[in-house]
């Protein structure tokens, strides 16, 4: 009986055994519920970089994911995303299933300090962040590498303004594929690329690939101007291995002074070398009263922009009238750096007959290279201006053609009123004595048509003075590039030339010359004038239009022979 007990209080036991091991069992089972559950993970292989430098983020979810990804777009504030991949895994071993989905991508750093990935979330799960620390950039300087750099300031104080030439070079002794180098990026100042240029160079019996590229910097404000490093990257074949690489330049610390004290109240030229020279189309021409000539002044300077030059100052003189065209800009290189250009063309329009003396060109400017002002001068030049024959010249300038001047001084050599008088006497007297001519050569005609021709022509010859003073009215604004004026001349010109006092716009002359030609270069003179501001207008060709009516000049009136003009057949018939 003892045994019998024995054995029921040992399975009594065993069962309370079980009991307690279930229990634990269950309770083991709830509290590992949350650790077998989906999860989100986010990883790095590293968290202290350089900036230039990449970094492998992975993310993990552990079930397989068909369609979607997380937003990483979040990323873009702090990094560049050079590459993104994604993997999945499924296994089932020995019972025990395992799958997950995982995205990989390689990030490099756009600014240095303490930089946050984001936590992400997907499929109701969310990621932890995680915090990268990014060092200022470490420069690949050493001769003896692979892959190494080179930045080269011309010189390491400049003025305000003045050109720093930069060269950056990234020399390597392995094949490097899919290159790219970061820009170069500036606060408080101006950059231009000069040239890129590649070659080979031989270090210490090993030959390297040079690719070398040239700014010129112009620094804006005087002070301490940091230039940052310069990342260059690529794919590198080393020995049979692919391998991304990248590689810094070694930031650049630039002095800039201020102008000095001395050059305040002028225009701040720092320059290598300023140059002034003209052109008048050809060797000095001949300058006479009202008829103008165009003079084209250069100002090049080595070591600034075209930007940077100022517009030419010019005396004004009683004896001429000076009308500017719009300024040419342009910029240029050679080995020195950037050359600017500033093309200035003028019309000049003698006033009075005599000597005219043209006043020098003077520019001002500070010498780099011996840190002192000069001045460049481009000479004065005499002429010697005739008095113009024509004198029904000033009846077809329209005051319009010299803007800003009193009626009194648009008529070349009437300056005071005495002579505006003896002038205006002077013309009525011609146009009586032209008055009695006309009636005179009237008469004749009908007297005997056989002296028609002879007459048709001396009516022509005394109609074209008129015409011929209006047309060097069109010459003198097209001249000034006055487009109102220029229509208004165009106008009257055509007006007198056909006399026909009913033609009051463009559209009017180009159909009684029957030219469509003409039309065309009417209506772009018209949409100079009349295109509302800021609208893309192209320049009218004046030139053409100006040679289509000399053209027309030369011509009949109504552009065909009169019956007057026509010859007389040999053998007239008789009724």
């Amino acid at each position: 009986m003892v045994r019998n007990y024995r054995r029921w209080l040992a399975n009594k036991i065993d069962s309370h055994h079980n009991s307690i091991n279930g229990i634990l069992a269950a309770i083991l089972l709830v509290i590992s519920l949350p650790l077998q559950a989906t999860s989100l993970v986010s990883r790095v292989d590293r968290q202290q970089i350089s900036l230039g430098e990449t970094l492998t983020l992975t993310l993990t979810l552990d079930k397989q994911v068909l369609f979607g990804e997380p937003e990483f777009n979040s990323l873009e504030t702090d990094f560049e995303i050079i590459s993104r991949n994604r993997q999945s895994r499924y296994s089932n071993t020995n019972g025990k299933k395992q799958s997950y989905t995982q995205w990989i991508l390689t990030l490099s750093p756009k600014q240095t300090g303490q930089l946050i990935i984001p936590s992400f979330s997907f499929k109701g799960e969310v990621s932890d962040a995680l915090e990268i620390k990014v060092s200022k950039p470490i420069a690949s300087t050493n001769p003896n590498a692979q892959i190494f750099t080179e930045a080269i300031l011309e010189k390491n104080s400049v003025y305000v303004q003045e050109q720093a030439l930069l060269t950056l070079r990234l020399l390597t002794a392995v094949p490097l594929s899919n290159f790219e180098m970061s820009e170069v990026v500036i606060s408080d100042a101006t950059i231009t690329k000069l040239a890129e240029n590649q070659y080979q160079k031989r270090i210490g019996g090993k030959d390297y690939i040079v690719v070398e590229t040239q700014f010129a910097i112009f620094a804006e404000n005087s002070g301490e101007l940091i230039i940052p490093a310069v990342r260059y990257s690529g794919i590198a074949r080393l020995s049979f291995n692919r391998k991304r690489v990248a590689v810094n330049t070694e930031e650049q610390v630039l002095s800039v002074k201020p102008q000095p004290s001395a050059v305040n109240n002028i225009n701040w030229l720092p320059a290598h070398e300023i140059n002034l020279s003209d052109n008048w189309g050809k060797d000095k021409p001949t300058l006479t009263v009202g008829e103008p000539v165009t003079r084209t002044i250069t100002l090049s300077a080595q070591g600034l922009t075209a930007a940077q030059l100022p517009p030419l100052a010019i005396d004004q003189s009683p004896d001429f009238k000076l009308y500017n065209d719009q300024a040419q800009l342009e910029d240029s290189i050679n080995t020195r750096g950037v050359i600017g250009r500033r093309v200035e063309s003028m019309a000049i329009v003698p006033t009075k007959a005599g000597s005219l003396t043209l006043p020098e060109v003077r520019v001002q400017w500070w010498d780099t290279t011996k840190d002192s002002m000069q001045t460049s001068v481009l000479a004065s030049v005499t002429f010697e201006v005739l008095a113009n024959a024509d004198s029904t010249l000033s009846q077809a300038i329209p005051p319009s053609v010299l803007p800003n001047t009193d009626a009194a001084t648009v008529l070349p050599g009437t300056n005071d009123q005495a002579e505006n008088s003896w002038v205006v006497l002077a013309l009525g007297a011609a146009n009586v004595l032209l008055a009695l001519v006309a009636l005179t050569f009237a008469i004749l005609w009908w007297r005997g048509r056989g002296d028609a021709a002879g007459l048709t022509n001396g009516m022509n010859e005394l109609d074209q003075a008129p015409n011929r003073a209006n047309l060097k009215a069109v010459h003198l604004a097209a001249a000034a590039s006055n487009y109102a004026a220029l229509r208004d001349a165009v106008i009257q010109w055509a007006s007198d030339h056909w006399r026909d006092k009913s033609i009051h716009t463009l559209h009017q002359v180009a159909t009684r010359a029957d030219n469509e030609a003409l039309e065309s270069l009417f209506q772009e003179l018209d949409a100079s004038l009349y295109e509302k501001s800021g609208a893309n207008v192209g320049e009218p060709d004046i030139n053409s239009l100006v040679r289509h009516l000399e053209e027309i000049q030369k011509l009949p009136v109504n552009g065909k022979k009169t019956k007057a003009q026509e010859l007389l057949p040999l053998y007239p018939e008789t009724s």
